[in-house]
């Protein structure tokens, strides 16, 4: 019994520390939440796509700021696949994987939403290496269309 009682007080400590550091981080979250919106206002998305995802790497249990952040992120890819920017579509789709990756979890938070984005990064990424592969000059100077003695005749 005397030695429940000496845990007594290291457990409250535990406690308020944990309380104090989700608290932290929440308000970390909600701030870098701000801040994005604030940028994506102005129009400076690469900035807005790297505070969403710092806030989404803020996550604690039942802050609103991971799920409003993915949402935002989800909003700027398909506004910029819709408009043909792939890339800030790719790089908000990034982001969401990113983010999500770091959290440090009983389980992978926001598991749907780290699969949805997944699937369209791989997929904008297809797309973007058959549009660099498609917009490849051919070698003006390669010998590849040419027959074998064609090849060893030519002195390049």
């Amino acid at each position: 019994m005397q030695n429940l009682r000496a845990l007594v007080p290291l457990l409250v400590l535990a406690v308020f520390l944990f309380i104090a550091a989700c608290a932290h981080l929440s308000s970390q979250a909600n701030g870098r939440l701000q801040h994005a919106r604030e940028l994506e206002g102005k129009g400076e998305l690469v900035e807005a796509i790297e505070r969403y995802e710092w806030s989404i790497q803020s996550y604690t249990p039942f802050n609103r700021s991971t799920r409003e952040a993915i949402r935002s992120l989800e909003r700027l890819a398909e506004q910029a696949e819709t408009k043909g920017d792939r890339k800030i579509a790719r790089q908000a789709w990034q982001a969401i994987v990113s983010g999500l990756a770091v959290v440090h979890h009983f389980r992978q938070p926001f598991p749907e939403e780290m699969d949805r984005a997944e699937r369209n990064l791989e997929r904008l990424e297809q797309e973007l290496s058959q549009k660099q592969i498609s917009m490849t000059p051919p070698d003006r100077n390669s010998n590849s269309g040419n027959s074998y003695e064609q090849r060893e005749a030519s002195p390049c």
